[in-house]
């Protein structure tokens, strides 16, 4: 997949794997996302204006693991405690990212991580509510956390039907 910004172009290639492969090890991660999958088959999505709908994750933090970042986030963005659950915390894939730097002249190697975490409990159990910083800025801030069907995931996330990321997701967590 590919996004024109200005002149120059940003590429995203999925890679299916249980952990980061030894020749993007050196590339820095910048953002680490969850999908949280619940004992009735539903998604976590989260909004920051009820329109546009993603899976919960952010940046990480300095010092910071990759799996501390995806608790912190899904913490943060939907109220949900993970402590304890790192078995549960499935890796299964990333994006290598190359995108054009802030001033937009040159281009620069990102990683965006993927991780899965199986809840056994079902969606309406859950106690969903932002948990963000105050200290993050207003238009950054979750504010819609929903629980949703595949189907209607896929009709909110344009892209995501189509992707291997998806796919990848469906075999993994097992659904059709």
């Amino acid at each position: 997949m590919s996004v024109t910004k200005g002149k120059l172009i940003t590429s995203f290639t999925w890679i299916s794997a249980k952990k980061i492969l030894s020749r993007d090890a050196s590339i820095p991660v910048r953002q680490v996302y969850c999908w949280i999958f619940t004992k009735d088959k539903k998604l976590i999505l989260v909004s920051k204006d009820g329109k546009k709908w993603q899976f919960p994750g952010g940046h990480p933090e300095l010092g910071e693991s990759t799996i501390e970042t995806c608790k912190r986030e899904v913490f943060e963005e939907t109220g949900l405690k993970t402590d304890g659950m790192e078995q549960k915390l499935l890796f299964f894939g990333y994006y290598h990212v190359i995108e054009p730097n802030d001033t937009n002249t040159t281009l620069r190697n990102i990683l965006q991580l993927r991780y899965l975490l199986k809840l056994d409990i079902k969606s309406s159990n859950l106690s969903l509510k932002p948990q963000e910083k105050d200290t993050e800025r207003e238009e950054e801030k979750i504010k819609f956390i929903k629980a949703f069907s595949l189907d209607e995931a896929v009709l909110l996330i344009s892209w995501l039907n189509k992707s291997e990321e998806y796919q990848r997701f469906k075999k993994i967590a097992k659904v059709k």
